[in-house]
């Protein structure tokens, strides 16, 4: 019986491993692309083509991130945003967040991105909008998973 037993949980162990394999297999082919997307949003922010940068960031947004790698993605929006705000293209900025956003989970990544917009908005002058998101990002972070 404790053979049966012992060969069941070592089969258990296998299909774990296998499943683990596959599913990091799946993310290595999510993380390559997001990464080149990444350099085409860059370089479309670099040669002024703003225009093309929310289109090639919703490439990104379908690439549907894990829940346990959800934290690049708000990286990249983060960065993105910021690099839009330093261009003054604070329109696509905007963008970029709110579309970015609702597709976080944690309420850490979204307390990130809420506090990236703030800053936007503080750098435009909006300060009242600025401190309604920097409030609501404390308000995420304070909450437990």
């Amino acid at each position: 019986m404790r053979k049966g037993i012992a060969a069941c949980a070592l089969g258990l162990a296998v299909l774990t491993v296998a499943g683990q394999q596959k599913e990091d297999s799946a993310w290595e082919e999510i993380r390559r692309t997001a990464e080149t997307q990444h350099e085409i949003v860059a370089l479309c922010i670099l040669k002024s083509h703003f225009n093309q940068v929310l289109p090639e960031m919703r490439k990104v947004y379908s690439l549907k991130f894990p829940e346990k790698y959800e934290s690049m993605l708000s990286q990249e929006i983060e960065i993105v945003s910021d690099q839009l705000m330093h261009q003054k293209q604070y329109q696509i900025a905007h963008q970029v967040i709110d579309e970015g956003l609702v597709l976080l989970k944690s309420n850490k990544n979204k307390a990130a991105v809420l506090k990236k917009k703030a800053y936007i908005l503080k750098k435009q002058g909006r300060e009242e909008e600025a401190l309604q998101y920097f409030k609501q990002s404390v308000a995420l972070e304070s909450v437990r998973p």
